[in-house]
């Protein structure tokens, strides 16, 4: 035990958790001398899908708020709790705590535990070499945000004033009143937009740790960035959950350091662990990777299929000779084994694929983005592959909400609601809520949630032109009818920004833009210089970039009428020409596919 505060005794009790029970199954108690040292020798182990936790209070005083905890996916031979491990604790474990009771199923508790280790070190209570080290470190404020948050912890674990302080400032509306130090983190995780003043008051009491945050956040988020050791990984375009709790991320183009070196499509495919380490120390490659985009999805036997949308520069910054096709699926086992063949598989009339989904059923779809249709392998086999019209214009993305498939148009500005052989079950879902809609996502209830871009275009090949408007979240319920929406706020990509991929289980997301061109959490970038094509063409293959630099590339993802295109019946709004428009170089790469 290490606090800010007075020497004193703790109780230790030690959980094995990650079975899926209802609750942590006890491994052991200790009490620590006054100067915080305990030895612990464990009644169980956790296996391979569990993990291992220790909380602490004061002696003798069981349910007080001043309770601190430590994770570890193994039992370690030595740990320490402090304020850092507690902070750790809370943020990883928020969707799995309750009280002091951590549990959950596998390989989910497990996992969080893993990424705990980035931000505290269980064994030496010092802040985690990820947190401290590029491309996380000083390049993002989370390690500053970190540290203020410990220094929150430390205001309580040194007086009761400031545990009044802090309890406080972490009770939200979603979490209510924190029971402990534990939850009052986990409450920040999951409200982190909640009062980041008056929990930024609260850290400034007792700031023993230096180098937090000189000014209250937007939102007490944290973020790591993971790029599979440098050099590699260039416009990750989407992700998926594989069963082991991995994350597999597609990738738009080969990497160079310089962004605005016009390159060739990615054919690497990566599999990070629950932790964020590269599987294996490399990508994957082989099966047809070319260039993918947004396109990926997990089917029922655990294997990754991957849409090559063919991302590239046109030529000569991609030789004519290596510009990829834009007809074909790639398929991985779970252990990251190509089953495609060299070419992909290509049945199915793929045209320019973009967003994938698995039925519940186990039928793989394709939203082919040049010829407005959906191409689906029955049971995922390609041998019985069909090419459906499916009645939007840039079908972007399709989703299963048990009940149907909804599909987004971008062009169109809709929503198509398909039953399982392709059939459409209405008319398609037009109206405020849906704009320029990108990715879809179902929840526990089978609603569907648009991400409505507002202002992008997309060469697949054409690109249409038009004016645009502002990006905004939807709801769908599972009948199709409008639950809520369009929403706006609240961190939503402004004007001229690509909009992230999310995914509420993993905690990961993927951004094509930052000011590393090979960082897998980005953020916003600017609207297109004006020397990319504002009207319809038939390009090669899309010219874009794959990291943020103002007016320096040109992207697939062009805002809409953001350098002065005509429209196509969209609503104009009038608008300052962005310095993108009034400057930008000659030659430039494709930015990344979302």
């Amino acid at each position: 035990m290490s606090t800010a505060g007075p020497d004193r005794s703790w109780d230790v009790r030690a959980w094995i958790t990650g079975t899926g029970t209802a609750s942590a199954t006890p491994a052991g108690t200790a009490r620590t001398d006054r100067s915080g040292h305990f030895r612990l020798r464990p009644t169980q182990q956790p296996g391979p899908d569990e993990a291992f936790y220790v909380t602490a209070t004061p002696a003798g005083q069981p349910g007080a708020f001043t309770t601190l905890a430590a994770v570890s996916p193994a039992i370690p031979g030595r740990l320490t709790v402090n304020e850092r491990t507690t902070v750790a604790t809370g943020y990883a474990m928020a969707q799995f705590l309750d009280g002091t009771s951590i549990a959950g199923r596998a390989p989910g508790v497990r996992g969080a535990a893993m990424m705990a280790a980035n931000l505290a070190d269980p064994v030496s209570g010092r802040l985690g070499t990820t947190l401290t080290s590029p491309p996380n470190g000083s390049a993002t404020s989370t390690l500053g945000a970190f540290i203020s948050l410990t220094n929150a912890l430390a205001a309580c674990t040194s007086g009761a004033d400031g545990c009044g302080a802090l309890r406080s400032a972490t009770t939200t509306p979603l979490s209510g009143r924190p029971a402990n130090l534990i939850e009052s983190m986990a409450h920040m995780a999951k409200s982190p937009e909640h009062d980041p003043a008056g929990l930024f008051g609260v850290a400034l009491r007792r700031p023993v740790n230096p180098g937090g945050l000189p000014l209250p956040p937007v939102a007490w988020t944290l973020a790591l960035r993971f790029d599979g050791g440098g050099g590699l990984l260039s416009g990750p375009g989407n992700f998926v959950v594989g069963s082991d709790g991995d994350i597999w991320v597609n990738s738009n183009y080969e990497f160079n350091a310089d962004p605005r070196t016009p390159v060739c499509g990615s054919k690497y495919l990566f599999r990070f662990a629950p932790d964020g380490k590269l599987r294996g120390g490399r990508p994957i490659t082989g099966g047809g990777l070319s260039g993918a985009g947004y396109g990926i999805t997990r089917d029922h036997g655990g294997n990754i299929w991957v849409a090559n949308f063919g991302f590239a520069a046109p030529a000569p910054g991609c030789p004519a000779n290596l510009q990829p096709p834009h007809n074909s699926m790639s398929k991985f086992s779970p252990q990251g084994q190509a089953l495609s063949p060299a070419s992909g598989f290509t049945r199915g009339a793929m045209d320019w694929p973009q967003g994938m989904t698995t039925d519940r059923n186990g039928s793989i779809w394709a939203a082919n983005c040049a010829s407005n249709s959906l191409t689906v392998y029955p049971g995922g086999d390609p041998s019985r592959a069909r090419n459906i019209k499916v009645g939007v214009e840039q079908p972007f993305h399709v989703v299963d909400n048990g009940r149907a498939l909804f599909v987004s148009g971008l062009e169109s500005s809709s929503i198509a609601m398909l039953d399982l052989d392709g059939r459409p079950l209405r008319a398609p879902i037009t109206g405020p809520h849906v704009d320029n809609p990108l990715g879809l996502a179902t929840d526990a209830r089978g609603n569907v949630w648009i991400a409505n871009s507002g202002v992008i275009t997309m060469p697949c090949p054409d690109r249409p032109t038009g004016t645009g408007s502002f990006g905004s979240v939807s709801a769908l319920d599972p009948a199709g009818k409008r639950l809520v929406g369009p929403l706006r706020g609240g961190g939503s990509p402004s004007r001229g920004a690509s909009p992230p991929t999310v995914t509420a289980t993993s905690g990961w997301a993927t951004s094509p833009a930052s000011a590393s061109p090979s960082s897998a959490v980005r953020t916003p970038r600017p609207a297109r210089p004006a020397s990319a094509p504002a009207t319809r063409s038939r390009p090669t293959s899309p010219a874009t970039s794959s990291t943020a630099s103002p007016g320096a590339r040109d992207s697939p993802w062009t805002p809409r009428a953001m350098c002065g295109s005509p429209t196509i019946g969209k609503r104009s709004r009038s608008r300052p020409t962005p310095a993108a428009c009034r400057s930008s170089p000659s030659s430039a790469r494709p930015h990344p596919s979302h």
